[in-house]
């Protein structure tokens, strides 16, 4: 009995060492070899092998979304979107959420202000007949009328619920403040939008030269490139629309709104101003500058200022909203009533401290070691890199420039 330990000790004793691991660059790792093909009709379709797991990612990114809708049908581009997997020639209803059940797939739909976005993760098994359900959907959805009536309603309840929450309303307040001619999604815009108006923009936007397609997977990325080939060639391209007119910038001087809802225990404190597109050459110094402000960790200068010296928060977060064409720098925070005006002292001290003074060597080390640090989690499974890809696809970038994002946050100094 004494002895099966030695002999499992020297069994595993006389195994041979193992092979020291290749490391690759951090941008190889984040960022697999994609071959970009573009077919006649105009669409892109990206295509790498990644056997992370045994799970296919088909990403749809069509370039029209929210700036696309009509201002009084505010939320059309994602009511589309959604009733895209609502049916489909020989599935609709529940007979295409059976389908997906039984191919192991799931699908998910939303949409942005530059683009609007179909995914569908399938077991690697069954990616041939995922990806000709999911061409399917995104190139002739049937869009049955009870199950559009269902997406409306379940996105007016979510409107009706969330609609009046402090963060949702003071975004809204903001809104109208930064845009003379903002307008918002609310429960009467979705009740206004008709089968017609959904059948009209897939009809319009949905064209396959403002469209890229992502496969990321358990695939062989020639078999893949292939069927996407014989499912897609076919699609005639269309002409690309003209977006209504964009939301003007309120040329002020700084301003606030002040919002009384009476019964609330916390004051919700939205405070902003201008900041980089998604394709400026600035943004990851202003991406940098921007956690070290307020980055939402107890030791960026707003938590610390905020909560730790004055006591008037909980949390505190800086971030910048932007888009293709617009940013704006925004930080979010809630206090007491009372600290109300305090906390926005404090904030614009804070700020105008930093922009004074500019970023110490210590925060610029801390913080750019935070940003190259989290890359690997951001890009942790091939769902987070599709992800990642198709959102950088809807502003005009692609993959070259998400593989250069380490060295730019590398490349920066104080």
């Amino acid at each position: 009995m004494r002895t099966l330990p030695l002999a499992v000790v020297a069994a595993a004793m006389s195994l041979p060492a193992p092979a020291r691991a290749q490391v690759r660059p951090l941008e190889e790792r984040l960022i697999p070899a994609f071959a970009p093909t573009e077919l006649d009709n105009g669409i892109r379709l990206y295509v790498a092998e990644d056997h992370f797991e045994r799970v296919v990612t088909i990403l749809s990114v069509v370039g029209s979304g929210a700036e696309h809708e009509p201002p009084a049908k505010r939320g059309l581009a994602l009511v589309t979107a959604q009733s895209c997997g609502s049916g489909v020639d020989g599935h609709e209803g529940l007979e295409l959420k059976h389908e997906l059940q039984r191919l192991g797939a799931s699908l998910r739909t939303w949409t942005t202000w530059d683009a609007t976005f179909l995914r569908l993760d399938v077991i690697a098994e069954n990616w041939r007949e995922g990806l000709r359900l999911f061409v399917a959907m995104l190139r002739e959805p049937t869009f049955p009328a009870d199950e559009l009536s269902r997406i409306k309603s379940r996105r007016q309840g979510i409107l009706r619920e969330t609609g009046e929450t402090p963060d949702r309303l003071a975004s809204r307040h903001f809104r109208e403040v930064w845009y003379e001619n903002a307008t918002h999604e609310t429960w009467r815009t979705i009740g206004r939008i008709s089968r017609d108006d959904v059948r009209r923009f897939h009809r319009d936007h949905f064209l396959p030269n403002r469209t890229a397609v992502i496969v990321l997977g358990d695939v062989v990325a020639a078999d893949a490139a292939a069927v996407l080939t014989e499912e897609l060639a076919g699609w005639p391209r269309g002409e690309a629309p003209v977006a209504p007119a964009p939301e003007v910038r309120t040329a002020t001087p700084p301003r606030v709104r002040l919002v009384n809802k009476p019964g609330l225990a916390q004051a919700t404190i939205l405070w902003g101003g201008p900041g980089p597109t998604r394709r400026a050459p600035s943004r990851e110094a202003f991406e940098l500058g921007s956690l070290a402000v307020g980055g939402g960790g107890f030791d960026s200068r707003l938590m610390e200022a905020l909560r730790s010296e004055g006591g008037q928060t909980y949390g505190v977060h800086a971030t910048n909203v932007a888009t293709r064409t617009t940013g704006r720098w925004l930080v979010r925070t809630s206090t007491r009533p009372g600290e109300l005006v305090r906390a926005m002292r404090t904030i614009r001290s804070v700020v105008e401290g930093f922009v004074r003074d500019g970023i110490t060597e210590e925060e610029f080390a801390r913080t750019q070691s935070h940003l190259l640090g989290r890359l690997p989690i951001q890009y942790r499974t091939p769902i987070h890199t599709a992800w990642h890809l198709g959102d950088a696809l809807s502003v005009g970038l692609g993959p070259e420039e998400l593989r250069a994002v380490p060295g730019r946050y590398a490349a920066l100094t104080p």
